[in-house]
């Protein structure tokens, strides 16, 4: 089950040692509370439960036979007595032939299945959308961090400034541009910290209970789980959700087929009675039977159109197959190309931008390098940073969609 496999997840994704809070608002939540709480608290669950109840007596209503049938026939009735009253009780009923009970079973049958598959994709896009807000939420509160150390970074260019101006060294110029790199980075953080509440808020809606609190979330971003090789992707693909759906719908168009065939032999309807004859004072009994005419050439256009929907729903599934391994392929590949640019900027970029920037700093304040070199490199520092924040974050997102799109977990129960 999807919700299994992102549990197995954040043992490569969360932080391990944190116990899971009892509510909201107790203490930062990791990803097995967020999803805990959406299944008991989303309305979509609530009504797929629902759903399942609905269809489950399909199959013992497709079972049921036509009914029997009794009737009560009178003659003369309302005479005016020169025609004696007769009346006709009798039990009717339909045989059916060639076992359409059994086909029509058949037919609820792989409908129910569809249905199923349908209503657990539902659950699988409620979890998934959860979980994506998760991340974004802990991605917004990685921002705001990475706002506030550049803010602390222009406050100390500032503050350097402000020294090398007493000494003589930079000009009123210089102090002005720190202060509105200042300004700048005070904005960057007054932004990020509304979109900390706006994906707070966003969470609870995904929860589905837009009433509980959501005080913070607690998650390893830079924790990247280990990409499956391509070839083992595309051979999950047919066993994923979407190519079981269109299998199940194929199943639905040759039951069809098979019902129709049997539908193409008549049903016998017969009727067995009791005959009063008042005048004669006398009893009877009547037996009928009837057998409509011409049924296999009327059931034909069915099976012709039931045959063409099975040609559909095989060349559908073929569809299915090749789409979504595509789809796989292509998510493998952007998966693979943010797991290389978030630890090429973890590795490499990032440690030469924090060298860079300290050299820098440290030679600005003995006058060798100007405020237009150190804040240039400071400004590309920043960027880096926030680079790699975003690949990570596309990187765990994009593997959420990922298990949504094969129902399966990529990472093993056991893996501690």
């Amino acid at each position: 089950m999807f919700t299994s496999s992102l549990r197995s997840w954040l043992a490569g994704l969360l932080l391990i040692g944190c116990a899971a809070p009892a509510s909201f608002a107790q203490a930062p939540l990791d990803l097995a509370t967020v999803l805990d709480q959406t299944l008991r608290h989303h309305p979509v669950l609530a009504r797929i439960d629902a759903e399942r109840r609905r269809i489950e007596p399909a199959v013992a209503l497709a079972h049921q036979s036509p009914p029997l049938r009794v009737g009560l026939e009178t003659e003369n009735f309302g005479s005016d007595g020169r025609n004696r009253l007769e009346s006709t009780l009798s039990l009717s009923g339909v045989l059916e032939w060639g076992g359409q009970p059994k086909a029509r079973a058949g037919l609820a049958l792989s409908e129910n299945e569809a249905l199923l598959l349908q209503l657990a994709q539902q659950r699988r896009n409620v979890l998934a959308e959860a979980a994506m807000r998760f991340i974004a939420l802990a991605g917004a509160q990685e921002t705001l961090a990475h706002s506030r150390r550049a803010q602390e970074l222009v406050q100390q260019t500032h503050a350097v400034t402000l020294r090398r101006q007493q000494a003589g060294a930079a000009s009123q110029a210089d102090v002005e541009r720190t202060e509105l790199a200042l300004a700048q980075a005070e904005m960057a953080v007054v932004n990020a910290e509304q979109a900390l509440q706006t994906a707070r808020l966003a969470l609870r809606l995904a929860v589905g209970a837009p009433q509980i609190p959501v005080p913070s979330v607690v998650a390893r971003l830079d924790v990247l789980p280990e990409l499956p090789k391509a070839t083992a992707l595309l051979a999950l693909a047919q066993t994923s959700p979407a190519v079981q759906l269109a299998n199940a719908r194929e199943s639905i168009a040759l039951n069809r087929l098979e019902l129709a065939r049997r539908q193409a032999r008549p049903d016998f309807e017969w009727s067995l009675g009791i005959r009063d004859e008042r005048e004669r004072d006398d009893q009877s009994l009547v037996l009928g039977f009837t057998l409509p005419l011409g049924q296999a050439s009327r059931s034909r256009p069915r099976r012709e159109r039931a045959r063409a929907g099975v040609d559909i729903a095989e060349q559908d599934r073929e569809i299915a197959q090749l789409e979504l391994q595509a789809l796989l392929l292509d998510s493998w590949q952007a998966l693979a190309t943010w797991k290389r640019e978030a630890e090429t900027l973890d590795t490499r970029l990032i440690p030469q931008g924090e060298s860079i920037v300290e050299a820098l700093r440290n030679g600005y304040s003995r006058g060798r390098y100007s405020l237009l070199e150190l804040s240039s490199a400071e400004t590309e520092l920043n960027t880096l940073r926030g680079q790699r924040l975003a690949a990570r974050i596309r990187y765990h997102q994009s593997w959420i969609a990922l298990e949504r799109l094969l129902g399966r977990p990529l990472i093993p129960e056991n893996r501690s």
